[in-house]
């Protein structure tokens, strides 16, 4: 397992090394793409003004893998990146 923690580091500190504003900005949006307002703002509108079927099938797929992300988490409970190296740091 200490394999798996050292390439995910590995990973996150080549990602800080190309760190630029532009990248900044997509990073920051991707990172907001999974806060609760985008899925409370764009459900309902696939819901209403696309598909109703497609809503209902987009609403359970993102129900299920909250639920089943919150089970892995609590399950496998492994420690955040900045917990195991602090020089990767937090955002």
């Amino acid at each position: 397992m200490e394999s798996v923690y050292q390439w995910g580091l590995d990973v996150i500190r080549i990602i800080q090394k190309i760190e630029s504003p532009a990248l900044t900005v997509i990073m920051k949006t991707i990172t907001s793409l999974g806060a609760e307002f985008a899925y409370l703002a764009l459900l309902p509108l696939i819901f209403w003004c696309i598909d109703e079927k497609r809503g209902i099938r987009l609403g359970t797929a993102v129900l299920l893998s909250a639920w089943l992300n919150s089970t892995a988490k609590n399950i496998l409970q492994q420690p955040r990146p900045y917990q195991l190296d602090p020089s990767v740091g937090r955002a």
